[in-house]
């Protein structure tokens, strides 16, 4: 079944990223969001995508080894966005509502979702590029806390202080949100499927250490 975005705004897809199989998965079209209109403008069940595949966008198919380009299709705010979804079976489905139980329903929060979406919407309306560059000049501890998005992408969950709950260097610079993914470390892609993205991005952070500078980090937003 394919859904085509034409209004530049978030698409409102909720998404599974560490799915035994590779692919990115549909959790569901949250209420209120564009995925949701879109569905319902083709007179579709917005439930019938829950634990779908998505298989292309704009008519390039991706596989399980090319994910990390589909992430980057997906984030693309060019519009319209022509997406193919492969509909799940039950035992899709359920195994996929189990995975995401586990997992403590990471990314289902309605609360977590809008923040996110109002995040996306902000970055397209004023034509933000893709990827935003930060470029950490100072030595020492750059200031933020890490946490795993999915097994795909460090995310940052909190800003670090110094001794004197002063802000650290990340901080300073103003361009980083809590919730932006990691996607870059001096120019090196650190997202990836089944903790791919998190092992490079560790191993490159220990390798810099805190007196390698510049220090070159890419921020995307979560979707």
């Amino acid at each position: 079944v394919e859904l085509v975005w034409r209004e530049r705004v978030p698409l409102g897809l909720n998404i599974l990223t560490n799915d035994d199989s590779g692919y990115l998965k549909v959790i569901d079209l949250p209420r209120g969001t564009q995925a949701r209109k879109v569905a319902q403008s083709k007179q579709l069940d917005p439930e019938l995508f829950k634990g779908s595949t998505i298989v292309s966008v704009n008519g390039r198919r991706y596989g399980p080894e090319s994910q990390v380009e589909l992430f980057g299709a997906l984030k693309d705010p060019a519009r319209p966005k022509a997406i193919l979804f492969r509909l799940a079976s039950q035992e899709d489905l359920e195994k996929m509502e189990s995975m995401v139980g586990k997992a403590g329903g990471r990314g289902t929060s309605s609360a977590k979702q809008r923040d996110q979406e109002r995040a996306a919407a902000k970055n397209e309306s004023e034509g933000a590029n893709l990827v935003t560059a930060v470029d950490i000049l100072e030595r020492g501890d750059i200031g933020l806390k890490f946490t795993n998005h999915d097994n795909f992408a460090l995310s940052v969950s909190d800003f670090l202080r110094d001794s004197s709950e002063q802000p650290l260097p990340a901080e300073k610079t103003g361009k980083i949100a809590l919730g932006d993914l990691l996607s870059h470390i001096n120019g090196t892609l650190v997202l990836g499927p089944k903790g791919t993205g998190k092992q490079k991005a560790l191993a490159l952070f220990e390798e810099v250490g805190p007196n390698q500078r510049p220090l070159s980090l890419g921020f995307v937003k979560p979707y």
